[in-house]
């Protein structure tokens, strides 16, 4: 399995980008920073796409992918539960903000909608997925990729204090890390972690499985980055694994 890191933090600038992941070349995990990272032809390479939550950082460059498939005869299966389907089609894609791809042309879309049940296993291509709810300010999901090899990936999207681990057994995870430490009660109230919070579901893991996986972060506030990573230096430290900070164009091969 083969991961890229389109984009890895919740805002944007000129060098840092709104949360997209690319597996295989084929598979972009959330729609953040998607379009602008690859060409046309990258584009239509893609064949399968999760989205996480409904957030606008999350699913804004899935109207446009739209767009750009529908001009190139192109086309995309779209997983994700039922909630982030129905806000994209009242809020974004709805033909007004931007035209509906899930609907367009009519009669064989080129936005394919594909829902997932938590916990239930579901196909994706090649690839087998599990969906995991998360808390969150808004119906979430993190989703387990099993590649044909059997190695597993665990994306969290957007996800607060209590994350699921019982139905996955991943190799990687890639997990959101938003707030600094001294945030910690904004991070609870709004569904996301901190390095201190995200020590206590690692642990939470390895209690429940025997072991850590290998741990990348996404999801930084670039403004508090430098604070971030020492935070999460320590968090490493006190479970003695080496956490990684994502990074635009990083890459990862399982």
């Amino acid at each position: 399995m083969k991961i890229s890191i389109l984009g890895a933090h919740n805002i944007e600038s000129d060098t840092t980008g709104c949360v997209s992941l690319l597996v295989d070349d084929v598979l972009a995990l959330d729609a953040g920073h998607l379009t602008s990272s690859l060409s046309f032809e990258q584009q239509l390479d893609l064949k399968y796409a999760f989205l996480s939550h409904p957030h606008f950082d999350h699913v804004r460059d899935i109207p446009a992918i739209g767009m750009n498939l529908s001009l190139q005869d192109g086309s995309l299966d779209v997983f994700a539960i039922q909630p982030v389907f129905e806000m994209l089609e009242e809020f974004l894609a709805n033909d007004t903000v931007y035209p509906d791809y899930f609907q367009r042309p009519a009669g064989k879309p080129t936005l394919r909608k594909h829902v997932l049940a938590f916990g239930v296993e579901a196909t994706m291509g090649p690839y087998r997925v599990i969906a995991v709810p998360q808390a969150h300010s808004v119906p979430a999901s993190g989703v387990q990729i099993t590649d044909r090899d059997g190695k597993k990936l665990f994306f969290s999207g957007d996800a607060g204090p209590g994350i699921a681990w019982d139905k996955i057994a991943p190799d990687l995870i890639v997990i959101e890390t938003t707030a600094v430490n001294k945030d910690e009660q904004y991070a609870r109230d709004s569904g996301h972690l901190t390095p201190a919070l995200l020590e206590s579901e690692l642990a939470t893991f390895r209690d429940q499985k025997g072991y850590l996986p290998q741990v990348i972060t996404i999801h930084m506030n670039p403004l508090n980055e430098a604070q971030l990573r020492a935070e999460l230096d320590l968090t490493g430290s006190n479970l003695d694994i080496h956490i990684e900070t994502g990074y635009e164009g990083m890459y990862i091969e399982l």
